[in-house]
């Protein structure tokens, strides 16, 4: 691809940034415009490679859009609304970074996509490939972008990306050896505005595979095989006990040490599945993967214990902002036999991503309490008056973590599980997260 000319960049954000620095780097005239404040400070060394940067607001990139090759738009800068409509609406050319990044190396990648998991699953299949002798480089989503990546090292022996049907969605030439869709339920439907322009970014990761590539999908949602027409097929699901079988072909690989996962989230242990099954197709063995779970350690705010006082647990699963990861918590808890749903005490809420939160009815009206949060609170409280639960609407997390340890007695689990996003009053799951923490330890809450 031609990363030269007159490029547009929308937004400064982590992806913005390493999108500008490495077009810069290889000679294209790059243009940032954020509509947000940005100190000076912070843009000089973009402006030292001679990129031209505007903050608050795109006035200046609004007199000259007709100037620029093609727009480069940010993760979170949806294309239905605001500038970046009126960008597509005059005719510029959109380009994914994604598309950009793997068009700078000829390494195979590995792409992981879907609702839930994405995290895990490339977390997993980065750990398996370095312990099969591969130099696999983990990256994609907002944190680490995978066009950084992949100009640092481009004879990389693999690549494990994160695809976001943010960075999805203008995707044309995007061409994984191996694509991974962890599960597709209803999110983000303030950006995309319907289900079917979310299911369309996602599937957009299988759109270029061919014969000799390969599509991993959860088997309980046999329609999403349909995503790939063209490639070899195989769907995951957790095992029932310790041990996996990956089978690709004649090709039999088995590894034991399942279960570490399984004890947090049943869920957990089909991530391990479908990482395993992306990474024997990349030549990985059953020692590499064995190794890998034996080592693995879950990211923050995925069904953490964070403590216990007076015999009540307090479980940290922030990362949950949509129903169906909230309900596979609840779930997980059940299944494992770590407490029955009448022992816990649920904190839920934040904003609403357009979603329909009344799947989480069924579930809500097997706990013992719920306290709500956030811009959602007082539906998440329907939902719970209408399931017969308690529930209280409060204004801080303090006073959720408060609240339910009153309700909370010797062998109750108080969980945070929000079913939501959370910018509504914090700056993500983490900053949620950690919120939750320091309430519970102002508690009492100790390790």
């Amino acid at each position: 691809m031609d990363v030269g000319g007159r490029v547009l960049v929308l937004g400064l954000g982590v992806t913005g940034r390493a999108v500008a620095t490495v077009l810069a780097k290889r000679g294209a005239r790059v243009y940032v415009s954020d509509a947000g404040e940005v100190p000076d400070a912070e843009l000089a060394d973009l402006r030292d490679l001679g990129v031209e940067t505007e903050t608050d607001g795109h006035d200046g990139a609004s007199a000259r859009i007709g100037e620029f090759d093609f727009v480069v738009p940010s993760p979170g800068i949806s294309p239905h609304r605001g500038f970046l409509a009126e960008v597509l609406r005059r005719g510029v050319r959109p380009v994914a970074e994604l598309d950009l990044a793997a068009s700078l190396t000829s390494s195979p990648i590995v792409a992981v996509t879907g609702t839930n998991g994405k995290t895990t699953v490339c977390t997993l299949a980065e750990e398996i490939g370095r312990a099969a002798g591969l130099r696999t480089f983990r990256c994609g989503n907002t944190e680490n972008p995978f066009i950084a990546t992949a100009a640092e090292h481009p004879d990389a022996d693999l690549f494990v990306v994160e695809a976001s049907s943010f960075g999805l969605y203008f995707c044309e030439t995007f061409h994984p050896r191996v694509a991974v869709v962890t599960n597709l339920v209803p999110d983000h439907l303030d950006w995309h505005t319907t289900f079917a322009d979310y299911r369309d970014a996602k599937s957009r990761i299988a759109a270029n595979l061919a014969a000799g590539d390969l599509f991993v999908y959860p088997v309980d949602q046999p329609q999403l095989a349909d995503l790939a027409t063209m490639s070899e097929r195989i769907g995951f699901e957790a095992p029932e006990g310790d041990e996996m079988v990956v089978r690709i072909g004649e090709q039999e690989v088995r590894a034991r040490g399942v279960d570490r996962l399984a004890e947090r989230g049943r869920h957990f242990a089909a991530d391990a599945v479908a990482a395993a099954t992306a990474l024997v197709f990349c030549g990985a063995g059953g020692a590499a993967i064995e190794q890998a779970l034996a080592s693995f350690a879950f990211a923050p705010h995925r069904l953490e214990l964070i403590g216990v006082r007076d015999g009540v647990r307090v479980i940290d699963d922030s990362v949950s902002t949509n129903p169906h990861a909230t309900i596979a918590a609840l779930r997980s808890l059940s299944m494992q036999n770590l407490v029955g749903a009448k022992r816990i005490v649920l904190i839920a809420g934040g904003r609403n991503k357009g979603l329909d939160l009344s799947p989480l009815g069924p579930e809500i009206g097997g706990v013992k309490a719920v306290v709500t949060i956030g811009e959602a609170a007082d539906e998440i409280a329907r939902i719970a008056a209408d399931a017969g639960v308690t529930a209280k609407t409060v204004g801080s997390m303090s006073e959720a973590v408060g609240v339910a340890f009153d309700w909370a007695v010797p062998g109750d689990v108080v969980l945070l599980s929000p079913a939501c996003a959370s910018h509504d009053m914090f700056d993500n799951y983490a900053d949620r997260g950690r919120a939750f923490r320091e309430a519970g330890r102002a508690l009492g809450v100790r390790e």
